[in-house]
């Protein structure tokens, strides 16, 4: 199995790679106004408005 890992916090994780379809560049991304703490926005991918998710967040770590 090939993984995907990443780190959140000084903590290692890994993500099985058949999970990931693409890892994109840095993007710039608008807020949503009373989203969850863990969305940090929205952004525009190819046409489409993806989240963007900080997994730190989502692990119940401060923002990153």
């Amino acid at each position: 199995m090939h993984v995907v890992i990443w780190t959140s916090k000084g903590s290692r994780y890994a993500t099985p790679s058949s999970s990931v379809i693409e890892v994109v560049p840095l993007v710039e991304s608008r807020p949503v106004p009373e989203s969850e703490d863990w969305l940090t926005g929205l952004f525009n991918f190819r046409g489409s408005l993806l989240p963007l998710v900080d997994s730190s967040r989502l692990l119940g770590h401060e923002a990153s």
